[in-house]
């Protein structure tokens, strides 16, 4: 059984904090989710233009619209498998925002995020560590 609230997620009893949008949630949309280098790894010529701009720390899908939506875009795109992932995105009356990337048979929605980018780099982790 899994309950979200806005900072938290209980599973099967064990507290774990949420993280809040900023630089390690940051980092870890990259390493997740878009399969680039971890910043702390050094500029090199091999690397893209998007792994470039990621190592400078320009790149903020948890604070920016414009960078979560190349989230929503990777997630979004047909897998190897064939397997493709829809947004399903609400607000709620209290200003919250709610995220779920759904495939052909279900999505595990994240409830209470205060901001859109929040909500959408929570769903497409939830995403990426259910595979």
């Amino acid at each position: 059984m899994i309950l979200f609230n806005m900072n938290s997620i209980m599973t099967d009893g064990k507290h774990e904090v949420e993280l809040q949008a900023g630089p390690e949630l940051d980092a870890k949309m990259a390493d997740k989710v878009m399969g680039w280098p971890s910043a702390e790894r050094p500029i090199t010529d091999s690397m893209t233009p998007e792994e470039r701009v990621y190592a400078i720390f320009l790149w903020s899908p948890s604070t920016s619209i414009t960078d979560a939506m190349e989230v929503v875009e990777k997630i979004t795109k047909p897998n190897q498998d064939g397997t493709r992932y829809e947004l399903s995105i609400y607000k709620t009356a209290w200003s919250e925002w709610s995220c779920t990337f759904m495939d052909d048979l279900s999505g595990d929605w994240i409830h209470g995020c205060g901001t859109l980018p929040l909500a959408i780099c929570r769903a497409a982790l939830k995403v990426m560590e259910s595979k």
